[in-house]
């Protein structure tokens, strides 16, 4: 989090321009067994241990939060999951995430690709076959599904 504060203010070890548009992405490995709060700090820039980490402060450039996509599957706005095991003692979950500056950025045609779940014509039209997602070929273990989302800068002021 401290990296953010830091490019966002000037004077430190990384100074971004103003209104420079960032993304924060991968593996969070934020599981729902988990409170996950270093995704919420991430968003917020609430710090819980400030004498150790620094002041809160808001991530975005206009004051506010930072925004997690959270896309669906296939884009079809059902579930959100990017990982699951079927089988497992774990609730699919989005464990991978696309943090982003709001104020600057816009997402478009944001999804979770699962092609378990594409029918033949669409696997066919892309090249793609039905387990490619699968860690291991008929396991059911899906491991981390790719995120897919064009941006485009937000209308300036």
């Amino acid at each position: 989090m401290g990296e953010v504060a830091d490019a966002i203010t000037p004077g430190d070890m990384i100074d971004l321009a103003a209104n420079t548009p960032f993304v924060i992405l991968g593996d969070f490995n934020a599981y729902d067994t988990d409170p996950a709060l270093h995704v919420s700090t991430l968003l917020t820039g609430d710090i819980q241990d400030e004498e150790r980490y620094g002041p809160d402060f808001l991530p975005d450039w206009d004051g506010t939060t930072l925004v997690d996509l959270l896309p669906s599957i296939n884009g079809l706005g059902l579930e959100d999951y990017t990982w699951r095991e079927d089988g497992s003692g774990f609730n699919p979950g989005p464990l991978d995430r696309i943090v982003y500056t709001d104020s600057q950025l816009v997402p478009l045609n944001a999804f979770v690709l699962d092609t378990t779940k594409l029918s033949p014509d669409a696997l066919q039209l892309y090249g793609l076959e039905a387990e490619d997602v699968l860690l291991y070929s008929g396991t059911g273990f899906f491991d981390h599904l790719p995120l897919v989302v064009d941006f485009q800068l937000a209308a300036g002021d």
